[in-house]
């Protein structure tokens, strides 16, 4: 296969529907180095293309939402959350939101998963919430304690 340019890259996973990537299938496709790679998605991400909620993943912003500067999460946490390798689930309002039982619409969108760590107990949750509006998009994660008592 012959190297392709990044730019090249994202538009060929456009058309395909796909909106999500891993930088090392990028670095293949356009056969660079990790640093010339690294740099071609950069340049990328500053002209509006890409974000990068986690090191590594990228999620490619198709013109109609680049006023968001990001997707619907709902178009990539599950692929997010796969190349993390964790388990999650979608919050209840979040849920409801999609299947169309919400009364309002939210402005965020939140996800639990087990946090396993060193720093922390692994009965540790994290609830992620992304949020996104016309300055930009965020994401944050609150982890709380979530140690359950056995049945006596």
């Amino acid at each position: 296969m012959k190297p392709i340019k990044a730019r090249q890259f994202i538009e060929e996973l456009l058309r395909r529907g796909r909106y999500t990537f891993a930088a090392e299938e990028a670095r293949q496709a356009i056969k660079g180095s990790k640093v010339s790679t690294y740099w071609a998605l950069y340049r990328l991400a500053k002209a509006g293309w890409l974000v990068s909620p986690k090191a590594g993943f990228y999620i490619i912003v198709d013109p109609q939402h680049r006023s968001m500067q990001s997707l619907p999460p709902e178009w990539f946490i599950h692929d997010l959350m796969k190349y993390l390798g964790k388990p999650y689930y979608v919050g209840l309002l979040s849920a409801a939101q999609i299947h169309g039982a919400a009364h309002q619409i939210r402005r965020s969108f939140k996800w639990l998963f087990r946090a396993k760590s060193a720093r922390f107990d692994p009965s540790v949750s994290a609830v992620a919430e992304f949020t996104s509006s016309a300055k930009g998009s965020s994401i944050k994660q609150e982890w709380s304690m979530s140690k359950h008592q056995p049945a006596s």
